[in-house]
């Protein structure tokens, strides 16, 4: 009967360290578990934070790629001048002369925008235009088209 007791009593305490050794095995993956979210709270927070590094680093650039062209916008007016073109040239009746350049401030080279020359005070065969904010650089060319 001690026997049986004892054996009774070593298959009680195997259960017991059974029931701890599992116990203590839950609570591992338990906090594996915690720390598995841990971990992915840490990379949404990760990712978030890149998302609006990445978003506030496209408005700085957009700021400041807008800050440049006003400064080349005011460079180039810097680089600008005021031109008179004078030429002289015997014209057929009907006929005008005619301006055109490699600016908007010329027509861009297009002859459909190109700008009429006015006739010099009086002066025969003459022919004028003042064009304002024409950039340094800028080529060139007179048209004579056809009134008819």
């Amino acid at each position: 009967q001690d026997r049986e007791r004892e054996r009774e009593r070593e298959r009680l305490v195997r259960e017991k360290e059974k029931a701890e050794r599992e116990r203590q095995w839950e609570a591992m993956e338990m906090e594996r578990e915690r720390e598995r979210e841990r971990e992915r709270e840490v990379r949404e927070k990760d990712a978030a934070l890149r998302r609006a590094v990445a978003d506030r680093l496209k408005t700085r650039n957009l700021e400041m790629l807008s800050a440049l062209e006003k400064f080349e916008s005011r460079l180039q007016l810097l680089k600008t001048w005021r031109v008179q073109f004078t030429r002289t040239m015997a014209l057929g009746v009907g006929e005008t002369l005619f301006v055109t350049g490699d600016s908007e401030s010329l027509g861009d080279s297009h002859s459909w925008r190109a700008i009429p020359m006015v006739p010099a005070n009086g002066a025969k065969n003459e022919w004028t235009l003042t064009v304002g904010d024409v950039p340094e650089g800028t080529r060139y060319r007179y048209l004579i088209r056809d009134g008819g």
